[in-house]
């Protein structure tokens, strides 16, 4: 009897966080933190989801922040046996601590030299054909090596990724592995989520930060382009919360590639 009561008092369940913005866009690389929960502070993903696992019952407290967002807590969620709870946590921005400047568009001749060595026309130049799907991946770390994907999404028919990986640092003119590809269905369906996840095609082409003191010494510049509908849409950014997914998903899931290494 005794040990049927204790088996009883650990029973456990799961809360699954989903931390979004106002717009209902996913904030990957936000901290959550469980109170009790073994794993200490958890971050979301590239779908804004955090699972903490194996919570005993009763109520626990959840704290939600990321950077250029207000921190918010809840005071009491409870956790059920055997259940996994699902929290929508919703996040506001914080234009007053992170001021901001958006563009439409990217300049003209943004990654020109890049595009140009790898033989690939400038971003989103031209009509985009309706009946095309397509992307373009620029990955350019300050000290490693750069990395171009390009995938052609054929209709009723396979995705086609080439990978392109140039020796890192400043000398990188020397192409070191050029790969093409038919993308698996898994890897596939990670694209397409993952796109989604960002809200890709509602995202500003290009931000800035207007305090002209704000300087970052070293990150990584990447950029995507994806063409739809006869539409075309490139967003690029600098030491961006969004470069982990792009590491993460794009990089790793999608093209198999480490991008601070070398391909695997």
């Amino acid at each position: 009897m005794v040990l049927v009561n204790f088996c009883r008092a650990q029973d456990t369940g799961t809360l699954k966080i989903v931390v979004t913005d106002r717009e209902g866009f996913v904030i990957p690389h936000a901290t959550v933190h469980v109170g009790g929960a073994r794993e200490g502070d958890l971050i979301t993903n590239a779908h804004g989801v955090a699972l903490a696992r194996r919570l005993t019952t009763g109520d626990r407290k959840i704290g939600v922040s990321a950077r250029g967002f207000a921190p918010k807590e809840i005071p009491a969620v409870t956790v059920v046996a055997d259940k996994t709870t699902v929290v929508e946590v919703t996040l506001e921005e914080k234009y007053a601590e992170f001021p901001i400047r958006t563009y439409d568009t990217l300049q003209a001749s943004a990654y020109s030299t890049f595009l140009n060595f790898v033989h690939e026309p400038a971003l989103c130049q031209g009509t985009a054909p309706a009946q095309t799907e397509s992307y373009r991946f620029i990955w350019l770390p300050a000290f490693a090596d750069k990395i171009f994907m390009k995938v052609h999404v054929a209709h009723d028919g396979p995705a086609i990724l080439r990978v392109i990986v140039l020796s890192g640092g400043d000398h990188w003119r020397h192409i070191k592995s050029d790969n093409t590809r038919a993308l698996l269905p898994d890897e596939r369906a990670t694209l397409s989520t993952t796109l989604a996840d960002i809200g890709f095609w509602n995202l500003p082409a290009r931000v800035e930060f207007k305090d002209p003191y704000h300087i970052i010494l070293d990150g990584t510049d990447w950029a995507i382009e994806g063409v739809k509908n006869g539409t075309c849409h490139a967003v690029s950014r600098y030491a961006s919360p969004l470069t982990g997914v792009f590491s993460e998903y794009f990089l790793g899931a999608v093209a198999k590639v480490k991008p601070y290494d070398k391909v695997f």
